[in-house]
Parts: C-alpha cells; structure tokens; sequence
C-alpha cells in the first residue's frame, strides 16, 4: 500500500468528508501523479489548501484514461459525473477541456482526522 498527499479546495473536501463525492478526479495534460502511481487499497490524506491534512480515505477502483478527446471527455461526464460532483457544472469540464490524461479514484473507507502538515510547494498530489 502506497500513501499519497492530495490537496483539496475546502468545497470538494467537505464534500468527501460528508460522502458526498465518493470519485475524485485529477486531469492532466501529463503523465503526472497520481496517473500511473496509485492503486486500489493505497491510502490518501487529503490536504486543505493552505492548510493541514483533514482526513483521509482508501483506494477503492482506479480508472485511468488516455488520449483524452472530446468524445471520451463527454463520456466520463455522463458515466461518472454524478459521483465526482461535476455532472452539471459546465465549467470544470471547460477547464479540463486540454487535458491528455485523467484518473479517477473510487473513494472508500472516508475518515475524519487532524494532521499539522507543512507543505511549501505548488504540487497538488504527492507520492509519500
């Protein structure tokens, strides 16, 4: 089991932590973490943007795409929007509308937790 630090916006972590969003997903135009380093059963901390880690959650299903296009973009919305919480919102899909790579993480096991964590970097999802 690996151990990741993924860092969240307030809004989408209160979402987790209230079950929610039970899919979190990370675009990318390259092959970046977690695309390629993440698997079921790995453990996330979930980190407050600019603040300290807040809970955590287990791996369930790992999906992870390629060659991203219109087409396949249209389809994750439809097949997974609802439990990423994005199904209606027009403008997180435009702001992803470049991206070459997704992952999405079928969030399990959400826990609750209070973790002081200094983290000085722009990176938004770390490998521990």
């Amino acid at each position: 089991m690996k151990k990741h630090l993924a860092v969240f916006h307030q809004f989408f972590l209160d979402l987790i932590l209230a079950g929610k969003k039970t899919i979190e997903s990370r675009f990318s135009q390259k092959k970046i973490a977690p695309y390629g380093q993440i698997s079921k059963g790995d453990l996330i901390l979930m980190k407050k943007a600019g603040g300290n880690i807040l809970g955590k959650f287990l791996v369930g299903e790992v999906h992870e795409f390629n060659e991203l296009d219109s087409t396949k973009m249209k389809e994750i919305k439809i097949k997974y929007g609802k439990e990423m919480v994005a199904d209606a919102d027009s403008l997180f899909w435009k702001k992803r509308s470049k991206a070459k790579f997704a992952t999405l993480i079928f969030i399990e096991k959400v826990e609750r937790c209070k973790i002081p964590f200094s983290k000085k970097d722009r990176r938004s999802w770390i490998v521990l």
